[in-house]
């Protein structure tokens, strides 16, 4: 599919990569660099189609194509140059597998980057290639940017594209993200442009002394904004979190498990009841599991836990709501019910760890450490490799 703009058009198209720039600049600061970069890249050339909801099928996922080719062309560039993401790609499922990142987050982390001429760059995740050509314009050598993603029809379409603007030299590779790209290291900085519940152990030995590396560190129930500075010997490594949640497709790789957002209840439901009980009048709980900081904290103190919300409506017309908690490694599943109007919060613990215990316990830690945000934690990674993740005098390893 090309893109056929007529000279209307074409004048359109540097007003709205200011109105873009503009809206970016309202959340944060930028310099000008990197203000210059988003002015200068067509990110149209890059997203010559994306897909939106289609709002009619309320009984599947279903996506309508947005393109040139069904509206006109004045009115598709001014959806791609919003300050949105865009979904470029639908698996056969109809869910949703790459995507055109929100110009702001992209913005946000090459800021954090701190790319300076002559840097070299690894991105995990090409995508649609508009990142690698921003990271290409700001290096100001496209040699020195590899980008690898590991779907061959994504790598093939930004080499398509980077070509079409001009730009000759990145490296687009066809591969396992997880890995990295080990040919081309050590790099001054590392991106990574799809979400990962870990800091894979290639990334950071392919990261230089005194390098950089952000990403989107995403667990079993929420992510955030992540980096992590090498020391000048190469030797260790310590990474802050900014409280800011960012949403990325998971990296894909077969020896990497994502954490499921699905719980598998009528299975989890079918084992023995081991307890039930009644909540006290005026307890946080469950209604705290659905405070960001009190998660973040849950998802490393248990790891690999889901956690699943839903409302119906009983035979009677009353609401009844449920909140349910899953422990994966014992299938452990923590149900909360409650029926409206003025019922009380009900548990039950199906299967054979001690569920509500040690929901209490995350809690009182939580409270211990003063109900810390996000961006309280930080990461050390020693001599070995090993990643701690720590608050106040506590740590969790991260997942290998």
């Amino acid at each position: 599919m090309s893109l056929q703009f007529d000279t209307a058009n074409s004048q359109l198209l540097p007003r709205l990569r200011v109105e873009l720039v503009a809206a970016m600049l309202r959340q944060q600061p930028l310099t000008p660099t990197i203000q210059n970069a988003f002015l200068h890249m067509p990110r149209e050339v890059f997203v010559p189609y994306f897909y939106e909801r289609d709002e009619l099928e309320r009984k599947r996922m279903a996506w309508k194509q947005m393109s040139p080719d069904v509206m006109p062309a004045h009115q598709y560039l001014a959806l791609v140059y919003r300050d949105d993401a865009l979904v470029t790609s639908v698996d056969s499922r109809g869910m949703p597998d790459s995507s055109s990142s929100q110009p702001s987050i992209m913005a946000s982390m090459i800021e954090a980057l701190a790319i300076e001429p002559g840097h070299r760059v690894l991105e995990i995740g090409t995508g649609t290639g508009y990142n690698a050509a921003l990271l290409a314009y700001l290096t100001g050598d496209a040699d020195l940017v590899t980008s690898i993603d590991i779907d061959p029809r994504l790598v093939q379409q930004a080499r398509n594209a980077l070509s079409q603007v001009g730009i000759k030299g990145v490296h687009t590779v066809l591969g396992d993200g997880y890995q990295g790209y080990q040919q081309n290291a050590p790099y001054d900085r590392v991106i990574a442009t799809a979400s990962a519940p870990t800091l894979p152990p290639e990334w950071y030995k392919q990261l230089a002394p005194g390098g950089r590396l952000v990403m989107e560190l995403h667990g079993s129930l929420e992510g955030s904004f992540f980096l992590l500075d090498k020391n000048k010997q190469g030797m260790q490594a310590v990474g802050r979190f900014f409280d800011r949640a960012i949403h990325f497709m998971p990296l894909i790789n077969r020896d990497v498990i994502t954490p499921s957002l699905m719980i598998h209840l009528n299975e989890r439901l079918a084992q023995p009841c081991r307890a039930t009980f009644e909540l006290p009048a005026g307890s946080p709980l469950p209604a705290i599991l659905k405070t960001r900081s009190f998660r973040w904290l849950l998802q490393w103190s248990m790891p690999g836990c889901q956690l699943q919300e839903r409302s119906q409506t009983s035979q009677n017309s009353s609401i009844i709501h449920h909140f349910y908690l899953c422990e994966p490694e014992t299938k452990t599943l923590l149900c909360f019910l409650r029926r409206e109007p003025g019922g009380h919060w009900q548990g039950s613990i199906f299967g054979s760890r001690p569920l509500w215990d040690d929901l209490n316990n995350a809690y009182a830690l939580w409270h211990q450490l003063d109900c810390p945000e996000v961006d309280r934690y930080h990461v050390e990674v020693n001599e070995q490799g090993q990643a701690l993740l720590s608050v106040g005098a506590f740590s969790f390893a991260l997942p290998q």
